[in-house]
């Protein structure tokens, strides 16, 4: 049976780019076409595409680069021949980054 996981670091900074990689282990994993699909919080709407498919490497491996995460996002894989396989759901969590600076004038 073939196995699709999907990994990121979590939480990941508002606005930044990332990548999300995984394996599609099992027999018959090289040059499998598998598409990135995402679900935005507060996760209300279906599953959608995301960019263009790819296919698995040599290994079964592969990763999608996402310029940008502006939010908390849900992510999974979908290997789009047969037999289709869906990857668990991985919620990538976006932190807000805060700074301060202070100044000093003299009058």
């Amino acid at each position: 049976m073939s196995r699709l996981a999907a990994e990121h670091d979590n939480p990941v900074a508002f606005g930044a780019p990332s990548t999300l990689a995984g394996t599609l282990s099992g027999t018959g994993n090289a040059g499998r076409p598998i598409q990135l699909q995402q679900k935005p919080f507060p996760f209300t709407t279906a599953f959608a595409n995301v960019g263009n498919a790819q296919l698995t490497n040599a290994q079964g491996g592969f990763a999608f680069a996402l310029l940008a995460v502006p939010l908390t996002t849900q992510y999974r894989v979908l290997v789009t021949d047969q037999p289709s396989i869906v990857s668990p759901i991985l919620t990538v969590n976006v932190t807000v980054v805060v700074g301060t600076k202070t100044t000093r004038t003299h009058v």
